[in-house]
């Protein structure tokens, strides 16, 4: 009896994995119908509270939708392990390669977002720190900024340029000379 229960092979194995396959199925859907159930409250939101246009607060909600969607797929795939696709048949097959390519997307969409919000996170933590440390106010120290933008710009002209030369100068010699031995 206790074979059985841990065989990995055979009808026991094949009805284990249509099972789990059946579930993955049915929690994606699952996941999608929350998202719509909870779009009305996603709607009001964007157009109550931030007077955003209807066409834009359906474009959001959509987005939203999707979003989550895809967020949940990510997570959950984390969690519970995928069913073995050992002498599965073609619709399990192709239904697997379209929720491994749908995670995939999603996984590469959410870690751009966390790296662009780091990114913004730092870029702000660094303005309030200017802003703690000169004693202006935003507008003073946006007057700074922009009075001296040519001179940013020059600066972010002439950075690169300058590490393409110097990256020349140290490694040219030692490029040259090991082309010159080959």
């Amino acid at each position: 009896m206790a074979a059985e229960e841990r065989a990995t092979f055979g009808p026991a194995a094949a009805e284990r994995r249509d099972a789990l396959a059946r579930e993955w199925r049915r929690l994606g859907r699952v996941a999608t119908g929350v998202a719509v159930v909870t779009s009305p409250v996603t709607f009001a939101f964007f157009h109550v509270t931030h007077h955003w246009s209807i066409l834009w607060s359906a474009v959001a909600t959509f987005v939203f939708i999707v979003a989550f969607r895809g967020i949940v797929d990510v997570v959950v795939h984390r969690f519970i392990p995928r069913a073995s696709l050992y002498g599965a048949g073609r619709e399990i097959l192709e239904q697997d390669v379209i929720d491994r390519r749908r995670v995939w997307y999603w996984r590469a969409r959410i870690r751009n977002v966390v790296w662009l919000a780091l990114i913004a996170a730092i870029g702000y933590g660094l303005y309030r720190g200017m802003l703690a440390i000169t004693g202006f106010s935003s507008s003073e120290l946006r007057q700074q900024f922009t009075s001296s933008a040519p001179s940013l710009i020059l600066l972010l002209l002439q950075l690169p340029l300058l590490f393409l030369i110097n990256f020349g100068i140290l490694f040219g010699p030692l490029l040259f000379f090991g082309l010159k031995q080959m």
